[in-house]
């Protein structure tokens, strides 16, 4: 127990999340870029990336779907596939991290990810309290459904 709890105060340090947002966002950019160079040349841009965060969505729900009988969350990478000016956003549910360094790591303005619409509300409460906002979905294909915190602080608390 010990050690989850000085993973969670090092999980928490700026350090470290700048570190992981930099690592996150080096898998993302990467998976962006061995997509758009596996693509099909003749496709039409926005089918290109539409289908890609498709593909993306399709992963980030096997994995999710995986543990939706119990309170799990994720770290959730920003992931943006661009081609030819087109350009969308979607999250990847990222690296496993318990329910104290989540809420932590959301009151802190991090996304993640929770297994399930009642542990993401669970989550939202616990990081500071009272009547989460939400549920609610904005930026169309590639976002989720998600809550924040009272009063929006922090970051998105996405689920399924």
């Amino acid at each position: 127990m010990a050690v989850v709890t000085g993973l969670s105060v090092y999980m928490t340090t700026p350090q470290f999340q700048q570190s992981w947002r930099s690592f996150c966002g080096a898998i993302g950019g990467g998976l962006s870029w061995l997509w758009n160079k596996i693509t099909v040349l003749f496709q039409s841009a926005t089918q290109v990336v539409t289908k890609a965060v498709e593909k993306n969505i399709a992963k980030a729900k096997e994995i999710i779907r995986r543990k939706q009988n119990q309170d799990y969350y994720w770290i959730a990478s920003k992931v943006t596939f661009n081609r030819r000016g087109v350009s969308k956003t979607t999250y990847f549910p990222c690296m496993p991290i318990p329910a104290v360094a989540a809420a932590a790591y959301v009151r802190a303005g991090g996304d993640v990810f929770a297994s399930s619409k009642a542990a993401a509300r669970r989550l939202a409460i616990a990081v500071n309290g009272g009547t989460p906002v939400g549920p609610e979905i904005h930026g169309g294909i590639g976002y989720f459904w998600h809550y924040h915190a009272r009063r929006r602080i922090g970051g998105h608390i996405f689920y399924l």
